[in-house]
């Protein structure tokens, strides 16, 4: 099986990626829901503050580590119609909290999609910012792939954004290569950050939001997710990994392995087994930043187990193959 695999790589075999490979981003579209439980309309915000996407709203609170917005009361959420077949996704029955936020989706009479929450109560107020904080952001994978991706597209914002600060989720700069990674897709176009603590309530009185440039399916009734539920924009990655990878010749194997080894019973057969192909076998936790940079950028394939560790495509050569090793569930 690994030498068919390698066959097919070694022949520029590939998988068409899921996303919008002509469009930098994904569509926007914050939906909104009445914190009363009366039906409300998506949320159509007409100031378009710049090329793109970007879309600016007055007077809005936002919570640290989370996806969700508040204006007045209207809860803002752009889950629902990321959905291309609506029968995919049910929402009702889940509950989370958000801080002092109760958000649950409940099914009425009608069907409705609608949901209850709780006030919230801003800990502060900033005059301006641009929404980069999120769920997840401590996380490798996320942080490159669907935060740091949007930075090319607010790199092009108007001078007259220059010094509206990004509001970054501190537990993005829990790991040294978190805050690297940031670093060096920031040098383009350096501007103020300002940090928001878990789960702290802050209310902006104009917030700029960017658009998404990858999204994970989420509620989905299905109990397998496929590379289908990933969305992507590949120009908008592509353009990241300008900024991240440094040049250098595709002419390396690497077989990421993973310390915490809960996802390939046998990694020290698969490990070996690679080896006899020429691949060398890498821990990319152990790695920092810089050092990462410097190994990848000369990388011909990878191999392994799903997870983070892949997000390493984005320091190497345009047009190396992957090679993920996962169960097949139908």
């Amino acid at each position: 099986i690994v030498r068919q695999l390698l066959r097919s790589a070694e022949c520029g075999a590939s998988v068409p990626v899921p996303g919008i490979d002509s469009a930098p981003l994904l569509p926007a579209g914050p939906w909104g829901v009445a914190t009363d439980g009366t039906p409300t309309p998506p949320l159509v915000f007409s100031q378009r503050a710049a090329s793109g996407d970007f879309i600016l709203i007055d007077d809005v609170t936002l919570t640290g580590r989370r996806s969700l917005l508040q204006r007045s009361n209207v809860v803002i959420d752009d889950t629902l119609p990321r959905h291309d077949d609506p029968a995919e996704f049910d929402p009702f029955g889940t509950e989370q909290v958000y801080h002092d936020l109760l958000y649950r989706y409940v099914r009425f009479a009608d069907d409705d999609h609608r949901a209850i929450v709780a006030e919230q109560h801003p800990r502060r107020r900033l005059a301006r910012g641009i929404l980069f904080c999120g769920p997840y952001q401590a996380s490798y994978y996320h942080w490159l792939v669907e935060y740091l991706s949007k930075l090319p597209a607010i790199h092009r914002l108007p001078p007259k954004y220059d010094d509206w600060p990004l509001l970054v989720c501190q537990e993005a700069c829990t790991h040294p290569s978190l805050v690297a990674a940031f670093e060096q897709a920031l040098a383009p176009h350096p501007r103020p950050i300002e940090l928001i603590g878990k789960d702290e309530c802050v209310e902006v009185a104009q917030l700029l939001v960017p658009p998404h440039t990858a999204w994970l399916k989420t509620g989905l009734t299905r109990v397998h997710i496929d590379a289908h539920d990933i969305l992507l924009a590949p120009a908008a990655l592509r353009e990241l990994s300008t900024f991240l990878a440094l040049p250098g010749r595709p002419s390396r194997r690497f077989f990421l392995a993973r310390r915490k080894n809960d996802r390939l019973t046998n990694q020290d057969e698969m490990s070996r087994l690679f080896a006899a192909h020429g691949f060398e076998t890498l821990y990319p936790e152990d790695l920092d930043f810089s050092t990462a940079r410097e190994l990848f950028r000369d990388t011909d394939l990878l191999a392994g187990p799903p997870g983070s560790a892949f997000a390493n495509l984005l320091l190497c050569p345009p047009g190396t193959t992957a090679i993920v090793l996962m169960p097949d569930i139908g």
